[in-house]
This record gives C-alpha cells, sequence and structure tokens, in this order.
C-alpha cells in the first residue's frame, strides 16, 4: 500500500513539473468532470420517472427526437441551438444548462483547494450528486435511494483515499484511525438502512411525496383537480401516522437503556379496530379533505400488493403498555391539515413542529 502511495505521489510530481502536461491533464480533467455535469440533467429527469439511464438514448422530452452527438455537447450546444430543440423549435429548460455550468464550477473549486488527487475527484463527484438531489428534490420532494447510496459510497471512499490530499500535501498513514472511522461510518450507514426498512411500513403523515403510495396520490390528484385513483381498494393495511412508531422507537429505546432485561425486538404497529382496507383510507381522507374530494377504484396493473397485511404487537402490548395516541381517524386528519398547510404556503417547519407537540402532549 505504501508502495502504491509513493508511485502516485511521483507520478504526480513529475506531471507537474511539465507544464504541457500539467494543463492536458487538468482540461482532461474539467472536461471530464463536466460531462458528469451534464449527466446530472439525465439522472434528474429519468430517476423520479423510474426510467433507464443507460439503455434509452438522449432525447427531446417535449418531442422525442433524438438528439444528435453535436447537440448534446454541454454549454456549447445550448448556446448554439438558443436555447431550443433542433427539431421542434420548443423552449429547453434552461435547468439543464444551469446543472452543466455548477457541473464545471464544482469541479474548478475542488482543483482549486485540493489540486490534483483523488480528494478532488471524491469531493467534485460528491458536490455534483448534491446537485442532481436539489433539484430533484425541488421538482418532485423525493430523494432517489441509489444517489443516497452513491453518497454513502464516496463517503466511504474519501476516508480509505484519505492518505493522498494533493500534489503539494505530505500524507501520514494511521490505519488504526482508519479504521475506525471506516467502522463507524459503516454502522451509521447499516443504522440508516435499517430504520429505512423498519420504517417502510402502511405509515402515513405530511412529508411523504413517494410515488405509488396512497396519501401522496390522494394529494397530487387534489393538487392537479382530479379524482383519486385507488389500484386495490380492498387490500387491508395496518394504518398509522408516523409518529407513532417513531415515538415508540423512542420509548424503547430509553426502557432498554434503564433495563435491559426489556431487550428484544418489537412490533408496533395500531389495534385491530384501525386496521382498514385502503378503500376506507381513501373514504376517511375525502372526508378529511373536503372540497367534494372522491375517489374511484381505477386498477391499472400497478406493483402487486398483498391483499390482507397486519402485525402481532401484542408483545409491545403486554410489556410497555404502548398503545396508539392517534387513531386512523386522527392520523388521516392531521395528515390531510399537514398537506393542506403545505399548498398553502405555511412555514411547514412551524406546521410540523406543532404537530409533534400535540402528539407527545
Amino acid at each position: 500500500m505504501i508502495k502504491h502511495l509513493l508511485l502516485i505521489s511521483s507520478t504526480k510530481e513529475l506531471i507537474k513539473e511539465s507544464f504541457w502536461l500539467y494543463a492536458l491533464v487538468i482540461t482532461f480533467y474539467l472536461l471530464f468532470f463536466v460531462a458528469i455535469g451534464s449527466f446530472l440533467n439525465v439522472l434528474i429527469y429519468r430517476l423520479p420517472k423510474k426510467m433507464s439511464i443507460i439503455k434509452k438514448s438522449s432525447h427531446c422530452p417535449l418531442c422525442g427526437y433524438k438528439i444528435k452527438w453535436y447537440e448534446n455537447i454541454p454549454i456549447f450546444s445550448y448556446l448554439f441551438l438558443r436555447g431550443r430543440c433542433h427539431h421542434c423549435q420548443e423552449k429547453i429548460n434552461i435547468r439543464y444548462v444551469i446543472v452543466e455550468v455548477l457541473g464545471l464550477l464544482v469541479a474548478i473549486v475542488s482543483l482549486i483547494r485540493f489540486d490534483l488527487s483523488y480528494t478532488s475527484i471524491i469531493v467534485t463527484l460528491l458536490l455534483e450528486i448534491f446537485i442532481a438531489i436539489f433539484f430533484i428534490d425541488k421538482d418532485e420532494l423525493i430523494i432517489p435511494d441509489s444517489l443516497n447510496i452513491a453518497v454513502a459510497v464516496l463517503g466511504l471512499l474519501s476516508i480509505i483515499m484519505a492518505d493522498i490530499t494533493s500534489l503539494n500535501h505530505e500524507y501520514t498513514i494511521d490505519y488504526s484511525d482508519k479504521f475506525l472511522s471506516l467502522l463507524v461510518n459503516i454502522i451509521i450507514i447499516g443504522i440508516f438502512y435499517i430504520i429505512q426498512k423498519i420504517i417502510r411500513k402502511p405509515v402515513i403523515g405530511g412529508g411523504d411525496f413517494a410515488a405509488d403510495r396512497i396519501i401522496p396520490d390522494c394529494v397530487r390528484a387534489m393538487a392537479d383537480g382530479r379524482e383519486i385513483a385507488v389500484r386495490n381498494p380492498h387490500s387491508t393495511r395496518p394504518y398509522q401516522h408516523v409518529l407513532e412508531p417513531l415515538g415508540a422507537y423512542l420509548m424503547i429505546a430509553g426502557v432498554q437503556y434503564q433495563d435491559s432485561s426489556k431487550a428484544g425486538s418489537y412490533n408496533v404497529g395500531p389495534g385491530d379496530e384501525d386496521c382498514i382496507t385502503t378503500g376506507e383510507l381513501a373514504n376517511l381522507f375525502c372526508e378529511a379533505w373536503g372540497e367534494n374530494a372522491v375517489w374511484k377504484n381505477l386498477y391499472q396493473g400497478g406493483p402487486h400488493e398483498a391483499n390482507f397485511l397486519k402485525l402481532d404487537c401484542s408483545r409491545i402490548r403486554s410489556t410497555f403498555g404502548w398503545r396508539s395516541r392517534w387513531h386512523v381517524q386522527d392520523a388521516v386528519r392531521y395528515t390531510v391539515q399537514w398537506y393542506q398547510a403545505w399548498l398553502e404556503g405555511a412555514n411547514m417547519a412551524e406546521y410540523t413542529d406543532r404537530q409533534i407537540k400535540e402528539y407527545f402532549r
């Protein structure tokens, strides 16, 4: 490993001694990240729509025209085409060139700060992923898991490659510190992964904008002035507000910290009276929303769903005496109020804080 690092360091020193070679490497470096910046537009457009980012070639999202290679040169093609599609002459979203320029800028800043190094490459990739996350979150109010995974992987690589910083810095190797940092990051990533799996239950609550989920689908339909389409109104789910499992997890962790005999796994779910069908949930949503909200059964061959899901929560009830604070009617009402406040432009940080305080009151 040490020999490898010394070889890399020597190679970088040789590159820097030759002005033209150094300039060539810098130029290639910037062109590479300009191309990556252009690819960010593919991620921003396709990931939320669950489209392949590889199979289908670049095309105009309005008319479907297959973009030729010389019409797809970052920044310059937008200027050359005067911001319009070559085929249909419709305006190209200015976001495309903004993303490409931002991709170039972060590459330049990283290069100035870290010189030619693994650190500059990793930092630039991280910043470019954050650009994609920003625009996807801005437009779709979601952050794709694939981008979160990419950030986690780059974070781990930054620890592994931490010894190589820049042409002008010496490196030191402390393998015990590196191993500890790597282990801690892996544990943190694992915890978030487990939490994500736990939370992926039939929970409802404000702030959920994911695709193929009943409440977000209802909200989008109301915002667009459409009827609510329910894929499978007869499927039974243990619906509960997201604060229910989160509150229960905090309570369990606190008790287990004081009494290790309570250690173990516990299902957190509503009582039998709150296990309702998706159609009944849609009825509750329409009642809470008002404004002539209606739904209809419009099965369109969506994702497979089991007809009946229920959790055995007897252990958490017998051990801790835990019960749901909000029944499903309350959960739907508070959820609807959150989305209506969001649509009205309320301060959602303050509004969410009030709902949390009301839940724990």
